[in-house]
């Protein structure tokens, strides 16, 4: 998943929100999780929003990393 970016990510989130309201989780693979990390926008909400790493939010949305190198899917 080469050059996958912060605002490709925000208009995934955008776009599942429009169609699923009930969307209230982002499960993301752990290396697209830390190419994300190096983005200073991504990083700031992510460690900002919560004393525990297992409570990560991005735009309200829990964040949860998972196994799979580069998955992306909402729940």
């Amino acid at each position: 998943m080469a050059n996958f970016s912060i605002k490709d990510l925000d208009q995934l989130i955008e776009e599942t929100l429009e169609n699923d309201k009930n969307t209230h989780k982002i499960l993301i693979g752990y290396k697209l999780f830390s190419e994300l990390m190096s983005d200073p926008k991504f990083s700031v909400e992510v460690t900002n929003s919560a004393l525990s790493a297992t409570k990560r939010k991005y735009k309200k949305l829990k964040i949860k990393v998972t196994t799979d190198e580069y998955q992306l899917h909402f729940e």
